[in-house]
């Protein structure tokens, strides 16, 4: 059976477990490899919230997790392409979880100022990185200057706060977008939503 032709409450489950499931089995490997600070990574927080959000309808975790991830997934992408490490279970939360996140929008839609939301608990997930994790994982940038980067940003206050700043507006625009398509919904997954 086609998922879109699920009830709704049975395919936000369904994404939500997924999310959910893909959180475990990619965070399992880092605990696995003595990793367990990963754990605290943008996109590995995402899926998290992403399942909570669809197990209970909380638009404004499933926004935050869209848009956290629309960041994340193209600089984890970046980072791969630059010769970063990467582990196959990477794929769950940097492939899957975008495609179940932006379902759950178009199926949920966003709270007004969502982008406002994610940037705000953007910055209290890199004072808990800050607090929880080593300074040389420099997890979600909360340290150091992400390595490569030094020669273009000598002080860290300055890259900081430019990446805050590139990040809301990349969450502002994307908010944009998604109010456009979810606007945009057929007809037909209209009626199978009632």
């Amino acid at each position: 059976m086609a998922i879109a032709v699920l009830p709704l409450r049975q395919r936000l489950w369904t994404f939500g477990a997924l999310a959910l499931l893909s959180a475990l089995v990619h965070d399992i490997n880092h605990v696995r490899r003595g990793e367990a600070h990963d754990l605290l990574w943008v996109c590995n927080v995402a899926p998290l919230l992403l399942g909570v959000g669809c197990f209970f309808r909380v638009r404004v975790l499933v926004s935050i997790a869209a848009l956290w991830l629309s960041v994340g997934t193209p600089l984890w992408l970046l980072d791969v392409a630059g010769g970063g490490g990467w582990m196959v279970t990477t794929l769950f939360p940097h492939v899957l979880c975008p495609v179940l996140a932006f379902l759950a929008v178009r199926e949920l839609g966003l709270p007004k100022f969502g982008w406002l939301f994610a940037t705000g608990l953007l910055v209290v997930l890199y004072g808990v990185t800050r607090l929880a994790t080593p300074p040389s994982a420099n997890v979600n940038i909360a340290f150091a200057v992400w390595k490569g980067w030094e020669k273009y940003f000598p002080r860290y206050d300055v890259y900081l706060g430019l990446t805050l700043a590139a990040e809301t507006l990349t969450f502002f625009l994307m908010h944009k977008i998604l109010e456009r398509w979810v606007a945009k919904r057929t007809p037909i997954l209209k009626e199978v939503r009632a």
